[in-house]
């Protein structure tokens, strides 16, 4: 999408561009076609080789299992935030009720601070 958005750029100007011969009498573009004519025009131009695309795609790879990752880590921030409310909400439901019921518990009842 990248590349055909650049050659867009680069030939939006001429009407003998790429875009121009394809959108040419239509005016509707179909987004597969684009790509996949500006791909092969750029493999066989030379400014798209198989190192290119596999550095590409193992950067995208990269970026994903971080991005993958990071979202992890958002979930686990707020699930930590939950665990951590619910335990000073039993905390003080703990020590309400032990000082309700002090007298009722045995006499070296470690009791619970608020």
């Amino acid at each position: 999408l990248s590349c055909t958005v650049a050659n867009f750029a680069a030939n939006v100007s001429s009407t003998q561009g790429l875009i121009g011969k394809l959108t040419s009498g239509t005016k509707t573009v179909d987004l597969a076609k684009i790509t996949e004519t500006v791909y092969n025009e750029k493999l066989s131009s030379g400014a798209l080789n198989q190192a290119r695309i596999a550095k590409s795609t193992a950067l995208l790879r990269n970026f994903m299992t971080s991005v993958g990752r990071w979202c992890s880590l958002q979930q686990y921030e707020a699930s930590l935030e939950i665990v951590g409310s619910c335990n000073k909400l039993f905390s003080l439901l703990q020590a309400s009720l032990q000082w309700f019921y002090t007298e009722y518990l045995m006499v070296n009842t470690k009791l619970a601070e608020p």
